[in-house]
């Protein structure tokens, strides 16, 4: 197995959180993937909100799912070109139907079963726990997803606590943090400015909109926000707090 399997012990809880979030979002909120979707996924790079249909051309065109600020390496769409090959011939093969679309629990499967050993794809591990259980030979990793977030969230508490963040502070993460996410590297794609919060807004508000959608706990807007469900219930999330969030990024 790849070292990068264990690659959380040099990263910070917080981006260790976001990114076990990241992957149990594209796993379970949003399971229908494009190929190319799945072959950017399992190699750690975000896809299109879209849908991609191609593996991008240049480091620029993607992000990292361990860091959205990071751009990708070549060596990340290089793998993740092999894997989409490697799908798209299983499909001319007969072997997998065409489609569209595929969902994310068999494309997982697929990657884990295909010619696509584990140790070559640096991510597929990380997707794979949440297929199967813990100490099985799927899942190389001691705890459970939710046992480790737990862990790490506790770890965060703990920190904040020993510096007295305020409940405002930089500490504190936005409640539609993962969709930010999204709106972020939406707006990398289209060349527009990702710290520019009517930017942001403007590409929250449609999503929170469209049916669509990747983030199905969206909930529309109105002049009050944009509504949203969490584990507390019903929320609304306001464009200040948006604008405050950016600017102390």
């Amino acid at each position: 197995m790849s070292a990068d399997a264990f690659k959380k012990y040099s990263q910070s809880p917080q981006k260790r959180i976001a990114f076990l979030e990241l992957v149990e979002y594209y796993v379970n909120q949003s399971p229908r993937w494009t190929p190319a979707d799945g072959a950017l996924l399992v190699n750690g790079l975000i896809p299109s909100p879209q849908g991609s249909r191609d593996i991008p051309e240049s480091e620029g065109e993607a992000r990292q799912l361990d860091d959205p600020n990071l751009p990708a390496t070549h060596q990340q769409l290089r793998g993740a070109k092999r894997v989409l090959e490697d799908y798209l011939d299983h499909v001319r093969d007969g072997d997998l139907p065409s489609s569209d679309e595929v969902l994310s629990d068999d494309f997982l499967k697929w990657c884990y079963d295909s010619d696509q050993a584990p140790w070559h794809v640096p991510k597929l591990p990380e997707f794979l726990r949440h297929l199967y259980f813990p100490g099985s030979k799927e899942h190389p990793f001691a705890p459970s997803v939710a046992d480790e977030l737990a862990s790490l969230k506790l770890a965060v508490k703990e920190d904040a606590a020993s510096r007295i963040y305020k409940t405002s502070g930089p500490g504190k993460r936005p409640g539609l943090y993962t969709e930010i996410l999204l709106a972020q590297d939406e707006a990398r794609q289209k060349g527009l400015d990702q710290s520019d919060p009517d930017v942001i807004w403007g590409i929250l508000d449609r999503m929170s909109n469209d049916p669509g959608s990747k983030s199905p706990r969206l909930r529309g807007s109105d002049r009050d926000g944009i509504k949203y469900v969490s584990a507390e219930g019903p929320k609304t999330y306001t464009y200040k707090a948006l604008k405050k969030y950016l600017s102390r990024k």
